[in-house]
């Protein structure tokens, strides 16, 4: 957090970050949209992720290969293996808890449901804009599970799915 003032100067004035982090960062997401227009629909495949930044890398992969394997966004992790249809289904699941609550019953429950899902969305959208939310198996579960307790559990229990009382 301390080199984070520093990091946007240096974006902003040099065009260049000198910090490692950011660097390497600025590298991945410049190369990570190359490779995206490159193969736009579809992408290269969760497999070839890292190398099909390969050539718009200085040195390709041979500054970060073994230590990175995936592009420190999830934006750019879905488009660049799986292109716009990638994109799309990411924002299918980033927007699934939220419509989820919106067709759930309008009980007692509904508001803190609505606004925990747009806060769950959120969290993982804004988080996976600069590391990875989605693609490890930890990440995905706990959004998978955070969003059924939230539809699922939190809801009055003597109300229907049509939001009738029962």
């Amino acid at each position: 957090m301390m080199t984070l003032p520093q990091v946007v100067i240096d974006l902003f004035t040099e065009g260049h970050i000198e910090e490692a982090s950011g660097n390497v960062r600025q590298l991945m997401y410049g190369a990570s949209w190359q490779a995206f227009q490159h193969a736009p629909f579809f992408g290269y495949g969760w497999g070839q992720l890292m190398p099909s930044i390969a050539p718009y890398l200085p040195n390709g992969l041979d500054t970060f290969e073994l230590v990175h394997h995936h592009l420190h966004s999830d934006t750019l992790d879905m488009g660049v293996s799986a292109g716009a249809a990638g994109l799309v289904a990411y924002g299918m699941v980033i927007a699934a808890p939220v419509v989820g609550c919106l067709t759930s019953p309008r009980d007692s429950q509904f508001r803190a449901r609505l606004i925990g899902t747009i806060c769950l969305s959120t969290a993982y959208l804004v988080f996976g804009a600069t590391y990875l939310s989605f693609g490890y198996e930890y990440h995905t579960t706990l959004y998978v599970c955070l969003a059924a307790i939230l539809i699922g559990f939190c809801r009055d229990d003597n109300v229907t799915a049509k939001g009738q009382p029962s």
